[in-house]
């Protein structure tokens, strides 16, 4: 027992030491957990406003640090048992990450193990009373996860079509023809709104970020610190309805070449009103918090000297976690597809160019982008969009935007799924999405493809937004590194889902080249420059 007591003292090291090296384990945990979600952060416009959680989470901590309480006594080995198994867990899921960077439910888990490892380290520095002074800061993190799909969908497309139906009838009511599609509203010269139907009202996620933040400012406890949050909810809600109602007056009085310049001017203008409101309406000064009890040392039990393994094997299992996944990346994988584009012009002179907005390009993020609609031989209308996005982050999120998301938002009801069809393009299988909507009383067949030279085969491509997808796709050793590039076409009124495949697979045989056999056509490299030009242009 003295030989094992004599071992443990010696790997002993001062406080201050044990405390700088568990500081370094959480800077790479909370740190490794930002680099995952500033990815979400650059690429969707909805989910910028996290840029800002750091620096107010920092700032939160600094504010808790000068009201530390007193520790209390530890239970020798609980802290440090929950702390390593987080840290365990935290290796498979940074290599889960890296073939998943867009995959919600992933970093929702990456966040959590994050939180709890946090709780645990400041367990084992100070004890229960110090994990319950830095719960809200520590949770606060979450307001910069991405919503999970489904309920994001759910809330903010429910609460758009509200806007949209009030904004309606204050236009009728003042005159202007206006009829309601959804989040769309169809106006004489046009509609207005398609841009929005995908992206909701970002006013809504910032809200819960800004309006618990001002609860901790303002000194508020308990389901208090909520009340911000539904205020700026209401706020949000109020002010996109004249912000949709100004757009659609602006379009019916001056045309639809007005609203491109007073579209972001308008949206960003609402965004900040809405945050000045509430900020103003919630931000009260703090009620006086009680100082600590005198000549309690918060950091009396951590300043004593500790045994150094427990903070080395966190540092080790990042390391090991690090390095893992760059070796398992790094092995050569499958071979790469071929690159396509589409080729319009061999739907002949017929085919007429669809403008594609400035929004869109913003909203989607993609480098080069063309859209054609046309009559076929026949009689049934047409509408193809193709989109391309070069190897880069953007790239990664390419299939975040896809019609199951998009059409119900303007107004078509999803009636049919028929799965995934196999097209063959020379030695390559492309999947194509089948999907049957309603459109106001008439079928719409939606024919869609997301492919990018990164991708091995088919079958990756159609089960890819799936859980046994995205887990195939550590296993495959995919990283999603390279272009992405997608095609959606629409067909109006056929009777049958066979009749409208059938068509559809004899244009896609037409539309479908190879990138080279698509560059030597001067009309297609002349829509793709303009369509760049449009995405770039401020």
């Amino acid at each position: 027992m003295d030989g094992e007591n004599r071992v443990l003292r010696r790997l002993e090291i001062p406080g201050w030491a044990y405390l700088a090296l568990l500081g370094t384990a959480l800077l790479y945990a909370w740190g490794s957990l930002f680099y995952r979600l500033s990815k979400f952060w650059f690429v969707d416009e909805d989910y910028q406003y996290g840029w800002a959680a750091p620096v107010l989470l920092v700032f939160m901590l600094y504010r808790r640090c000068k009201t530390l309480p007193p520790a209390c006594r530890l239970m020798a080995g609980a802290a440090p048992f929950g702390a390593g198994l987080c840290a365990c867990l935290m290796v498979p899921t940074r290599v889960i990450l890296e073939a998943n960077p867009d995959w919600p439910i992933a970093l929702w888990w990456s966040a959590g193990l994050t939180i709890v490892f946090t709780f645990a380290v400041l367990f084992d520095i100070g004890g229960l009373n110090v994990v319950k002074h830095f719960t809200f800061p520590v949770l606060f993190v979450l307001t910069a996860v991405p919503w999970l799909g489904q309920f994001e969908f759910a809330l903010t497309i429910t609460f758009m079509k509200i806007a949209a139906f009030i904004s309606s009838e204050l236009l009728n009511l003042f005159g202007a023809i206006v009829v309601q599609r959804g989040t769309v509203l169809e106006t004489q010269h046009g509609p207005l709104g398609i841009d929005e139907a995908c992206s909701g009202i970002k006013s809504f996620q910032a809200m819960v970020l800004l309006g618990l933040f001002l609860s901790e400012l303002s000194g508020l406890r308990g389901l208090k610190r909520f009340y911000p949050v539904l205020l700026g909810w209401v706020f949000a809600f109020t002010i996109n309805i004249g912000r949709m109602t100004a757009l659609a007056l602006i379009v019916t009085q001056f045309g639809p070449s007005a609203l491109e310049s007073w579209h972001d001017t308008i949206g960003t203008s609402a965004f900040v009103l809405t945050g000045i409101l509430l900020v103003g309406a919630a931000l009260r000064p703090p009620r006086e918090e009680a100082g600590r009890r005198s000549g309690a040392n918060p950091l009396g039990f951590a300043l004593q000297p500790r045994c150094v393994i427990t903070p080395l094997c966190f540092l080790a299992l990042f390391a090991g976690g690090e390095l893992l996944t760059s070796w398992w990346y790094d092995t050569t994988s499958a071979g790469q597809r071929q690159p396509w584009r589409v080729r319009w012009s061999t739907l002949g002179e017929e085919a007429r160019t669809l403008d594609i907005s400035k929004q869109i390009f913003s909203k989607l993020q993609c480098d080069f982008g063309s859209a054609r609609w046309w009559f076929s031989a026949d009689g049934h209308r047409w509408i193809g969009y193709f989109f391309e996005w070069e190897p880069s982050i953007r790239a990664l999120f390419a299939r975040q935007h896809s019609p199951e998301k998009c059409l119900p938002a303007t107004g078509r009801k999803p009636v049919r799924d028929n799965g995934y069809q196999r097209f063959f393009f020379g030695s390559d299988i492309l999947s194509v999405r089948h999907l049957v909507f309603d459109d106001f009383g008439q079928p719409l067949n939606v024919f869609f493809i997301v492919d990018g030279s990164g991708i091995s085969d088919s079958d990756e491509a159609s089960e890819a937004p799936s859980f046994r997808g995205r887990l195939r796709a550590v296993l495959r050793r995919s990283n999603q590194k390279g272009d992405r590039r997608t095609l959606e076409l629409i067909a109006e009124a056929y009777e049958t889902p066979d009749a409208a495949w059938n068509s559809a697979a004899s244009l896609l045989s037409r539309l479908i080249v190879r990138n080279s056999q698509a560059q030597s056509s001067g009309h297609e490299a002349d829509t793709a420059q303009n369509a760049s030009r449009l995405f770039k242009e401020d």
